[in-house]
């Protein structure tokens, strides 16, 4: 295990040649007037995600996500985001994310988190002069390729106001994240830090704890984060698709209302039919020089033609269909699908898969990529207390992965289909 890193308090005389990473020789802060940003190309999930520099994200810890990251085979570790560490936080000002100390506990294999110094952290940069543009409040009929599904509509203000250089998605979940804060409410069980250190990370007690004791003497909050790469940092104007894979109908744990609800959500949604469903996207239109976003509860009304719709209105650009990028997203779609198809008893519920490309037609670079993510409900043989073994590999996910290459290669073939375009 990687020695912890403290991240001291600033002093204005360090050398500036040392702003861009953590140093043993000279430790950097994230504190003393530093407000963490929400990470603006936040697409999806019910937490918020902020932004530590401009190639790690902080996303809301989970012990089991952590445990399974650590866990991850070399085989899927290559379509997954490399894991960092753990960021604990203590927040002088809840309201705003004011940083006024920290700690990292970095991954066993990772590099070096790079931050940067107190004063000059300004967050993700690169798209502060682009507009979001948020659902319309629209309603749409059945045969509009939308399900009569009562999610059909998003009935959340926040989430359809533009925003001015961040996805409405991820304003809507810092805001709500705030008043979590304030109120003293959290997502989900807050994870017990000592004894996830104990177990396996004796060395970051001590900084961990240093944390803790401040936060009692002055009344501040503590907390933890899991620090990921930005697998989208590559990228100028990064389009992104989430797309939750599987029906999660065998997840255990759940209970008969949260199944009742899934059972719900994959007969009115295209999850029943294509094992796919819509969580967030933003696709940059270079005529309108701004991004065109989806979230979740437009996915949950989208029908299979909704959403084969909705996967070529991602490829395309408001000029044509970016067809160049779809044979390389079916090569690693294939190559996903061979690898989980050789992990028995391997379960991924509740995981998505996340395609992303370059929306700058000016650019040179067409690169695109795929990952796996969302592993706080996966499960393996052997995997902390879970009881159950799951037969053969996690052929729900197979299913969806299989057809999401399909419709791919059909919409290759076919580029000229007309794409519904809705604001």
């Amino acid at each position: 295990m990687a020695g912890h890193q403290k991240l001291a308090g600033s002093n204005s005389n360090q050398n500036n040649n040392n702003q861009e990473g953590l140093d043993q020789r000279d430790p950097l802060c994230l504190g003393m007037g530093c407000v963490l940003k929400p990470f603006v190309h936040q697409v999806s999930g019910r937490a918020h995600m902020l932004a530590l520099d401009k190639e790690t994200i902080c996303k809301s810890l989970s012990d089991r996500e952590w445990m399974f990251y650590l866990q991850l085979t070399p085989a899927i570790q290559q379509f997954a985001p490399v894991l960092k560490g753990i960021l604990c936080v203590l927040l002088e000002n809840s309201q705003r994310f004011r940083s006024i100390d920290a700690c990292i506990i970095k991954a066993p294999v990772s590099n070096d988190v790079k931050v940067k110094k107190a004063g000059t952290f300004n967050g993700n940069h690169k798209v502060e002069q682009i507009l979001f543009k948020g659902l319309g409040r629209t309603e749409y009929s059945r045969n509009d390729g939308f399900t009569d599904h009562p999610w059909t509509v998003d009935k959340d203000q926040d989430a359809v106001t533009e925003a001015f250089g961040q996805n409405p998605w991820s304003l809507r979940q810092h805001r709500r994240e705030i008043n979590r804060t304030l109120k003293g409410d959290t997502l989900r069980k807050e994870v017990d830090l000592d004894k996830l250190w104990s177990n396996s990370h004796g060395d970051a007690i001590e900084s961990y704890r240093a944390l803790q004791n401040q936060a009692k003497q002055n009344g501040h909050k503590v907390k933890a984060y899991l620090l990921l790469d930005d697998v989208t940092s590559c990228y100028q104007f990064p389009n992104i698709l989430d797309l939750k894979i599987g029906t999660q109908m065998d997840r255990a744990g759940c209970s008969p209302a949260k199944k009742d609800k899934h059972l719900n959500l994959v007969q009115r949604s295209s999850t029943g039919s294509l094992g796919l469903r819509l969580a967030g996207m933003q696709v940059y239109q270079v005529n309108e020089r701004q991004y065109l976003c989806r979230d979740k509860y437009f996915g949950r009304g989208l029908s299979t033609k909704g959403f084969i719709d909705t996967l070529h209105q991602f490829l395309h650009n408001g000029q044509r269909t970016v067809t160049e990028v779809i044979p390389p997203i079916v090569e690693r779609l294939v190559a996903l699908r061979r690898s989980l198809e050789q992990h028995e008893s391997y379960r991924f519920f509740a995981s998505s898969v996340l395609l992303s490309y370059e929306g700058n037609s000016t650019s040179n670079v067409s690169s695109c990529s795929v990952h796996m993510i969302d592993f706080a409900h996966s499960t393996k043989p052997g995997f902390l207390d879970d009881k159950i073994k799951y037969p053969g590999p996690d052929n729900d996910c197979l299913h969806a992965l299989d057809n999401l290459a399909s419709i791919l290669n059909n919409l290759h073939q076919n580029p000229d289909t007309g794409v519904t375009t809705r604001t």
